[in-house]
Parts: C-alpha cells; sequence; structure tokens
C-alpha cells in the first residue's frame, strides 16, 4: 500500500466525511469533499452547483450500493474488489458520471473474466475440443470510453 493510499484509508476511516453519495437502494456512503473534488469533476460540478443535493450535502447516484461502494474506495486507492455483475454496473455508472478511469477497470474485468458456457472455467469447447471466450465477453473487445 502506497503512502497516499495509507492517508486517503486514514481519511475515509478516521474523520467523519462532509457529504454523502446515496445509492439508488437508499443507503448512504459518507465522503469527503476533499477528496473527491479534485478526482472527480462529475462531483466538483455537483457539490459546487446551487442545487438541492448542495444544501442537503447529499447526492443520488444511480447505482446499487455495492456498486457505489466500489466507486468510492476507487476514489480513495483502496483494495477494489470487483466481480463481473459489479464489472457490468460499473461500466453504466462510469460512463454515467464520468470516471473513465474506472470504467477502463470494469470494461478489462469485463473482457478477463471467463464466462460459463457449460464449462466450469467459463471457455466453451470448440468441436475439436479446444476452448474460446464466449462471445458475451467478446463484445466488449471494441468498447470504448463514453460510446
Amino acid at each position: 500500500m502506497s503512502s497516499l493510499s495509507r492517508v486517503s484509508q486514514k481519511i475515509r476511516t478516521g474523520t467523519k466525511g462532509d457529504f454523502r453519495l446515496v445509492s439508488s437502494e437508499g443507503e448512504s456512503i459518507e465522503v469527503h469533499t476533499a477528496v473527491l473534488v479534485p478526482l472527480w469533476p462529475f462531483f466538483e460540478a455537483a457539490a459546487a452547483a446551487n442545487m438541492k443535493e448542495t444544501a442537503d450535502k447529499a447526492l443520488e447516484i444511480q447505482c446499487p450500493t455495492s456498486t457505489l461502494e466500489v466507486i468510492v474506495r476507487f476514489f480513495y486507492e483502496q483494495d477494489l474488489e470487483m466481480g463481473f455483475e459489479e464489472a457490468e454496473n460499473l461500466i453504466v455508472v462510469a460512463q454515467m458520471y464520468g470516471v473513465s478511469e474506472l470504467y477502463d477497470l470494469a470494461v478489462s474485468t469485463v473482457k478477463n473474466h471467463d464466462m460459463s458456457v457449460g464449462e466450469p472455467d467459463g471457455l466453451a469447447k470448440e468441436p475439436g475440443g479446444e476452448k474460446r471466450r464466449s462471445e458475451e465477453v467478446l463484445c466488449f473487445e471494441n468498447a470504448s470510453y463514453g460510446a
């Protein structure tokens, strides 16, 4: 863990946040504007805007709580534990909220995930016994941020 990651971890766990991100499930995660503003242009714009959310110090992010937690961990440079389903959610959410680096990580996770098509390792057997990755994963090969 880098020294910056240790600092981010201490900030997240050791001090009360001054803003809340709220999932589509209604659960809140406390964050620090000093951490998110320089890293996330969408958050910076939302925090600076004269909106109800700014007055309430809360911003709803349209995603499940588990996906929102991955986003927050990303900004605080904490370890990211992301399965296939989280990565799928993050592809959409990262595009919606302009987090290109997280989008790239999510696409990479999906592309590298073995899709089960009747095989425990996720690779479909070709007629000659060779295995190939499923087409669902390969559809991300040409995905580009903002598409």
